[in-house]
């Protein structure tokens, strides 16, 4: 988990969440797959969105709009997703 992503869980913690499920690329299916058999309200937060003083990653936002679609039962169009993706890791990687 990266730094913004363990802020973002100690925050939900702290504002009353009783369960934190963390998310990426990877998991998205079984995320998914998941949240679809809970009552509970759901809140997709991208971790780079925390606060201002965080940067915000256009790979975490992705990430979230990825999730809301799989959760609405909307397909995922991995074209659009690898266009939107190389790039915002091009970006990042030449930040650092």
């Amino acid at each position: 988990m990266t730094t913004n992503g363990t802020a973002v869980v100690h925050d939900a913690f702290a504002l009353g969440a009783n369960q934190v499920i963390t998310a990426s690329f990877v998991n998205f299916a079984a995320v998914a797959k998941y949240l679809q058999t809970i009552s509970n309200p759901v809140v997709i937060i991208p971790s780079g969105d925390r606060t201002f003083a965080r940067p915000k990653t256009s790979e975490d936002r992705i990430g979230a709009e990825t999730l809301e679609n799989l959760l609405l039962g909307n397909p995922i169009d991995f074209n659009r997703l690898k266009q939107s993706l190389i790039p915002s890791i091009v970006e990042e990687y030449r930040k650092n």
